[in-house]
C-alpha cells in the first residue's frame, strides 16, 4: 500500500519537477511550480491508494519527502546543467552564474593572446578536467563531483542559498494550495 502511494506521490510530482528545471534553466524560481509539485504529488498518492486506508502520518509524509527530494534533484540538475556548460566553454548557454563576468573577461584575454575559438575550448576544458580530475567533461561527471566543484568555486554558499530559496518557494506554492482546497 505505501509503495502504491509512493509510486503514485512520484509521478504525480513528475509535471512540478519538470517546469522546476525548465524554470530554473532560466533563472527562474517561481510559486506555480511547488503548487504544480504538490498538486502532482498528493494527486498522485490519492490515486494510487484510493482503495486502501493509509495512515495520516504516512501519508503527510510521504507527501513531504517526495517534493523535498524532487526540489533537492532539480537544483542540482540546474547547477551541474550550468557547470557542464561553463566548463565545456559555452558561455553564451551559462545563465545566473554570479561569475560569468570574469570568465568571458578571461575568455576576452586567452583569445587576445592570439588563441582560436577551439583552441581556447580545448585548453578551458584541459584545466577543468584537470582540476577535477575528470577524464570527459560530461553531465554525468559533473554531477558526480558537484560539492568538489562548488568547494573549488566557492559556490557552495550560493547553492545553499538557492536550495533554500526553492524550499520557500515550494512550501509558499503548496501552502496556498492547501489552504485553498483544504487537502
Amino acid at each position: 500500500d505505501y509503495v502504491k502511494g509512493v509510486l503514485g506521490a512520484l509521478i504525480g510530482a513528475l509535471p512540478g519537477f519538470l517546469l522546476w528545471i525548465l524554470l530554473g534553466r532560466l533563472g527562474v524560481v517561481a510559486t506555480i511550480a511547488g503548487c504544480l509539485l504538490a498538486i502532482g504529488t498528493v494527486a498522485g498518492f490519492k490515486f494510487m491508494t484510493k482503495d486502501v486506508s493509509v495512515p495520516n502520518n504516512a501519508t503527510l509524509l510521504i507527501c513531504i519527502l517526495v517534493p523535498v527530494v524532487a526540489i533537492y534533484l532539480a537544483n542540482k540538475i540546474i547547477f551541474c546543467s550550468t557547470y557542464t556548460n561553463l566548463f565545456l566553454g559555452d558561455f553564451d548557454k551559462i545563465m545566473g552564474l554570479k561569475y560569468t563576468s570574469e570568465f568571458t573577461s578571461l575568455s576576452k584575454t586567452i583569445k587576445d593572446a592570439g588563441l582560436t575559438n577551439s583552441e581556447f575550448k580545448e585548453l578551458w576544458q584541459n584545466i577543468w578536467k584537470e582540476e577535477f580530475n575528470m577524464s570527459k567533461i560530461t553531465f554525468g561527471s559533473v554531477f558526480s563531483n558537484l560539492s568538489r566543484i562548488l568547494d573549488k568555486a566557492d559556490g557552495k554558499g550560493e547553492y545553499i542559498g538557492q536550495l533554500l530559496k526553492s524550499y520557500l518557494f515550494a512550501g509558499l506554492g503548496a501552502f496556498a494550495v492547501f489552504k485553498k482546497t483544504g487537502v
